[in-house]
């Protein structure tokens, strides 16, 4: 039967907690499974567990979307604590395993996945998941031996001690065609031209007075036009666009398996040049909604009609970060911008 509870629970702290292995309790022994095998080599079609004709578990919002060279996962499991034809006692009711399975088009296991923060299902009654902050993901460069079409197989498993809740998931996702191609010799590829040099400027700028940007002259205005405008939408939520062009998106070093490059407030480029800032052109947006939901972190500015990579030239490219903790001012904030520009 479809749950009928529709309404999140609050995500037990302990996804929170990344040192806890990722445990199923199914009895007495738990086990790991917060990262699979990286080249599994099984030889048959995965069967998932059989689901209960009745069931407490509730998806939502489950998706997948491909992120440089990982494929990340999202999505809800929740319970329905009142339906009384799977639970006996609500009070007692958790989650007490979640099995998760990749397979390929004919349903054989591949690839890998992991849990950046695992799920205790034994220290913990956890009545929630979400899979954003469990930050389930897969990458793309590993364990797998093909391209096309993939699944996520999800069984939850749920209990009040009495009765047993089994509910079965899949989320489909695709390996780039991309990922299978023969790399070029070096003798035929292009030498790589380093990327264009940078400076920065530091800019104050507030949501309620002096909100875009010329960039060229470094001075924030009151006027509705410019590179950088940055718009309060909510309490605590500003948005950031462009009257002249410029696309949005955050930069994709924390992505790489590099730790050194993961710049911050306290942390820059000692001779910063374009190649310092990674980003994916697929995520650029015209209005990127919510800047200061992930502190810490530099956004990357395009102007599609001028920037070209790999040409040596920075120009149409800028880099950008909230360099200090945004000020309250009446229902807006101010805070001040470092800014990597062109030299």
């Amino acid at each position: 039967m479809n749950s009928k509870f529709v309404t999140p629970l609050i995500f037990t702290s302990a996804l929170a907690i990344g040192a806890l292995s990722f445990v199923a309790c199914g009895g007495d022994e738990g086990s790991d499974f917060s990262t699979k095998p990286e080249n599994p080599t099984p030889s048959s079609a995965y069967v998932p567990p059989e689901p209960t004709p009745q069931t407490s578990i509730h998806f939502a919002n489950m998706a997948a979307s491909v992120v440089s060279n990982k494929v990340k996962f999202k999505g809800d499991i929740t319970l329905d604590l009142f339906d009384s034809t799977a639970i006996d006692d609500p009070s007692l009711v958790r989650f007490t395993d979640l099995q998760v399975t990749i397979v390929n088009s004919q349903n054989v296991p591949t690839g890998n996945y992991t849990f950046g923060n695992p799920i205790d299902f034994n220290a913990n009654r956890v009545t929630a998941i979400n899979f954003q902050e469990a930050d389930l993901y897969s990458n793309l460069t590993e364990g797998y031996t093909e391209c096309g079409n993939f699944s996520l197989m999800i069984t939850a498993t749920a209990s009040d001690g009495i009765l047993k809740s089994v509910s079965n998931y899949t989320i489909p996702f695709t390996r780039s065609e991309e990922f299978c191609k023969e790399p070029e010799s070096s003798s035929s590829s292009a030498p790589k031209i380093p990327g264009g040099a940078l400076d920065t400027i530091s800019v104050k700028v507030s949501t309620k007075t002096d909100k875009c940007l010329d960039i060229a002259t470094g001075i924030a205005s009151s006027s509705p036009t410019g590179d950088i405008c940055f718009n309060r939408i909510a309490a605590g939520k500003v948005s950031v666009s462009s009257t002249t062009g410029l696309l949005f998106t955050k930069y994709d070093n924390q992505n790489d398996a590099e730790k050194k490059n993961d710049w911050m407030r306290d942390w820059y480029p000692t001779n910063p040049t374009t190649d310092d800032f990674q980003y994916v052109e697929s995520t650029l947006v015209e209005t990127y909604p919510d800047i200061l939901y992930e502190s810490d972190v530099f956004f990357v500015a395009i102007n599609p009609n001028v920037y070209k990579s790999n040409t040596g030239s920075a120009a149409g490219f800028y880099a950008f970060i909230v360099n200090d903790t945004p000020s309250p001012d009446g229902n807006d904030v101010t805070f001040t911008l470092l800014i990597y520009r062109a030299k």
